[in-house]
């Protein structure tokens, strides 16, 4: 510690530490959100259907949200699925 290069390697040595972590993390995290917006997309798709019939302008307005989210959702899921497909992954 006595020396800013000891230091200074030891910083290091212990930031790719975090980062390996840190990656794992993320890992698990990716996985949770392709799950989510995937289960948000039949959710919001199965009360569309159960609303068509009794209420048609909920029925709409939720397929205009679903429709909205959706256009994100596919750049996103495209994004994650390119993430999974990293060596480590």
């Amino acid at each position: 510690w006595s020396s800013p290069a000891t230091r200074s390697a030891m910083d290091l040595h212990f930031k790719m530490c975090r980062a390996r972590e840190e990656i794992e993390r993320l890992n698990v995290e990716v996985r949770r959100l392709v799950t989510y917006i995937r289960d948000e997309e039949r959710y919001l798709q199965e009360c569309e259907d159960q609303l068509k019939d009794t209420n048609a302008a909920l029925a709409n307005q939720i397929a205009i949200h679903r429709n909205t989210r959706g256009r994100f959702n596919a750049r996103h899921l495209k994004r994650l699925y390119d993430i999974s497909k990293l060596p480590g992954f």
